[in-house]
């Protein structure tokens, strides 16, 4: 009810959540491979990152495989339907156990080069001739475990920090959205060419909906006008859409925020959560170089699609949402080019850019510890 009171009245006085002045950015912490490595080490390697939606991995065998954070992953459910996770390479010689995922549950994994085959806890089950090697092989040799943890609907890596100290007040907002409750809807993957920080600013601010977003989603929302809130190093952001106005004259205790504005986290420093009327979506980006990102999205429902309509509705948010990400990718492309030209010294943020200029405040912050 605070939330959409608070966006009622910056639609009534025609302004939005601003800093107090605009800040700029060197371009080169966009170009330079010598700033991804720190941001490898100190943000990517130290912080709790969100690796996929738990939606995905319910039942026995379930698996999904990630390549995001420069070692190969591999999550899956055990028989007792707790979610492992383990380096993707065969004690062996190295080759990945599965490639790519995978949509048919699993009671193994068997190696595709020697036949080497693990159990679901990881335990190394059978070894071809194995009178080849050592005796006792097998009870010693397991696959390499890689540490999660599962928590608000999502698998994390588990780098030491305690997660909920780490989110913050944060922890309180994400369970009470009993995101644990979602149901897989669709699933999104993309690798443009730019960098993951680009990405992170183009999800977090709605400057840029009425130019780029002008056919897609710039004709639902109020133009550039948007909530902003401090959980640092993560953040808050609402977006009203046109029709929160209906509330006007209406009795707040029917008011319904994800009905007329969404709900948008930036979880520090590459998770973007987006609630609202339809399914909620969970997007990460990581960095593969300093001028590409592998960008995942997941969206999930109260239930998987059923009805011909629910698949009717999905398919046209899917289709409404893969519009509106390849505007911003083309932008996003088009700015790495522009950065790399010589054309800019620095990226310049406006007052209105809040989400961005936030979000390098807290790089800057961990960068310098």
């Amino acid at each position: 009810m605070t939330l959409i009171r608070r966006a009622l009245d910056l639609i009534r006085r025609r302004t939005t959540d601003m800093a107090a002045e605009p800040e700029q950015r060197p371009v080169d912490i966009y170009t330079s491979p010598a700033r991804l490595e720190r941001e490898r080490g100190q943000l990517f390697q130290r912080c709790p990152i969100a690796l996929t939606s738990a939606a995905l991995l319910q039942r026995p065998g379930d698996c999904v495989t990630h390549d995001g954070l420069g070692v190969p992953i591999l999550l899956s459910v055990d028989k007792e339907g707790q979610i492992r996770g383990f380096l993707n390479a065969c004690r062996h010689r190295g080759t990945r156990l599965l490639d790519g995922p995978t949509d048919a549950a699993r009671s193994s994994f068997t190696c595709p080069f020697h036949a080497w085959t693990y159990g679901l806890d990881g335990k190394l089950l059978h070894v071809p001739h194995a009178y080849g090697f050592a005796e006792g092989h097998c009870e010693r040799t397991a696959l390499t475990p890689f540490p999660v943890r599962v928590k608000f609907g999502m698998v994390w890596t588990d780098p030491g920090p305690d997660l909920d100290t780490f989110l913050g007040p944060l922890a309180q907002e994400l369970a009470g959205w009993n995101l644990s409750r979602l149901q897989p809807a669709y699933q999104l993957a993309f690798s443009p060419n730019a960098n993951w920080k680009l990405l992170m600013e183009v999800a977090f601010e709605v400057y840029h909906f009425r130019k780029t977003h002008a056919q897609t989603i710039a004709p639902w929302v109020h133009d550039n006008v948007a909530l902003h809130d401090d959980f640092y190093p993560h953040q808050r952001m609402i977006v009203p859409k046109n029709k929160i106005n209906t509330c006007l004259g209406r009795d707040p205790a029917s008011w319904d925020l994800l009905s007329v504005a969404n709900v948008v986290y930036l979880i520090f420093p590459n998770t973007v959560l987006m609630l609202r009327d339809g399914p909620t979506i969970l997007q990460t980006m990581f960095p593969s170089s300093p001028d590409r990102t592998l960008w995942h999205t997941w969206a999930g429902a109260a239930r998987v699609p059923q009805t011909e309509h629910e698949v009717r509705r999905t398919n046209t948010d899917r289709g409404t949402f893969e519009t509106t990400l390849d505007e911003d990718f083309r932008k996003v492309t088009s700015i790495q080019s522009g950065l790399r030209s010589g054309a800019n010294q620095v990226v310049t943020f406006g007052r209105f850019e809040l989400g961005p200029i936030r979000f390098h405040r807290a790089l800057d912050d961990f960068l310098a510890r």
